[in-house]
């Protein structure tokens, strides 16, 4: 018998020959159904990061507070704002500031004759006082003592304490802070200021002396009459220098005063005049976009809400106005 060779049948090898794919239409339904997801998953990761950079900057706040009472033991008060001694010019010359793009300063540094609104551009001068302010002061005890700071010598550039200013510390600043890499003149950047008061005082002027700092201060916790717990110490702002004794201070005007810092956490802006210069002071404010951490006097750090309520903000903001406040 012949064996008879083996056919397929027609149906048998059209499914066998048959390579199926993606439609055109499959396709974009994919392409779609990944991007829903990186748009949903890219803001989540967002907010985990920012999350975890406002905890960094929380433990900054509690390592400053720690630092402050090591002070205080040592000292019996806490640091000065800044230390200002009669003649003390300004020796080290106008640098350009940092960024890309425009911002926002929050803070009381000077800059002369500039008409407001006041923006820090790049190519914009930054002067650096040859005082010293509290970030200098605390350098021990923030576990930077291998800085060669000479507090009775000036700024002088090429000298040790130019060179020390130099140093990056850290815990000097929030890290959502969007800090330009090409410091001017090197110098290391702080987000940290210390409050030197809040409100008016007897005289209806604003009150830059019932804080925890200020100028020459020597403040004891024995001096802080409203409580350790219910008063600031160092709160948020956007960038200084930690060697800038411009870039120390901060203070809360009142609410009879309508200035815009008291609104706009990142660019409120007060304008005070001298006779040979206008000062642009600013206030506290962050990066973050629903809190503003600080630092109290008992040394503890916690997150205010930026819709907090300026006459609150006033109270916790003097350490001897004898505000009752309840929780903030």
């Amino acid at each position: 018998m012949r064996s008879r060779p083996f056919i397929s049948s027609p149906a048998r090898s059209a499914t066998h020959d048959v390579r199926r794919g993606f439609t055109l239409i499959e396709l974009l339904v994919v392409i779609a159904i990944i991007a829903l997801l990186i748009a949903l998953l890219v803001p989540a990761v967002q907010q985990a990061r920012e999350a975890a950079r406002r905890t960094e900057c929380l433990n900054n706040m509690k390592q400053l507070g720690l630092a402050a009472h090591n002070y205080l033991e040592t000292f019996k008060c806490f640091p000065s704002g800044w230390i200002c001694q009669a003649g003390t010019p300004n020796c080290i010359p106008s640098t350009p500031a940092p960024g890309s793009n425009p911002q926002p300063i929050v803070e009381n540094q000077l800059i002369d004759s500039k008409p407001l609104p006041l923006m820090i551009d790049p190519g914009q001068n930054w002067n650096i006082s040859d005082m010293w302010g509290w970030h200098s002061l605390i350098v021990t005890q923030m576990d930077a003592s291998t800085l060669a700071i000479d507090f009775m010598q000036p700024k002088v550039p090429a000298t040790p304490n130019c060179t020390a200013i130099q140093n990056s510390i850290k815990s000097y600043s929030c890290p959502s802070a969007p800090l330009a890499s090409g410091r001017p003149g090197g110098w290391g950047y702080t987000t940290y200021k210390v409050c030197m008061g809040a409100g008016l005082n007897s005289m209806g002027q604003g009150n830059y002396q019932n804080g925890c700092s200020y100028m020459n201060s020597a403040i004891g916790t024995q001096g802080v009459t409203d409580g350790t717990t219910n008063t600031i110490l160092f709160g948020e702002s956007q960038y200084g220098f930690w060697g800038d004794a411009l870039s120390c201070c901060v203070r809360i005007p009142a609410q009879s005063e309508n200035r815009p810092a008291i609104f706009d956490w990142n660019t409120g802006l007060v304008q005070v005049s001298s006779p040979s210069s206008v000062y642009a002071i600013f206030g506290f404010g962050s990066w973050h976009s629903q809190v503003c951490n600080f630092t109290m006097a008992d040394g503890s750090a916690k997150s205010v809400p930026k819709n907090i309520d300026i006459n609150v903000l006033n109270a916790i903001g003097s350490r001897n106005g004898r505000e009752q406040v309840g929780e903030f």
